[in-house]
């Protein structure tokens, strides 16, 4: 932030301005104002949210292709099964 400060010294226009938050920002450095904890607070919460709940889709995405691919062979695996046994049955008989 005494970056932006330091740059906009430059600008003679712009200083007078910036001169009283610059006085306050020098005082206490690592204080930020009430107002931008809540700012950051709320962006941080719904990056997060976003983030979280994101992953959890794709999760659950995958999760039901898993169970519909093993849906998919047992069913392979029944139809097969029965067409085993269908044909020894009939090749069985005289």
């Amino acid at each position: 932030m005494r970056l932006c400060y330091f740059g906009l010294r430059h600008f003679p226009n712009l200083w007078p301005m910036f001169a009283t938050a610059y006085q306050i920002d020098a005082r206490a450095p690592w204080l930020s104002p009430f107002g931008y904890w809540i700012m950051y607070a709320s962006i941080l919460f719904t990056w997060s949210s976003l983030y979280f709940g994101i992953n959890a889709m794709l999760d659950l995405e995958i999760e039901r292709a898993n169970v519909a691919r093993a849906l998919k062979l047992a069913d392979t695996a029944r139809c097969a099964r029965s067409n085993r046994i269908s044909t020894r049955t009939f090749c069985s008989t005289p």
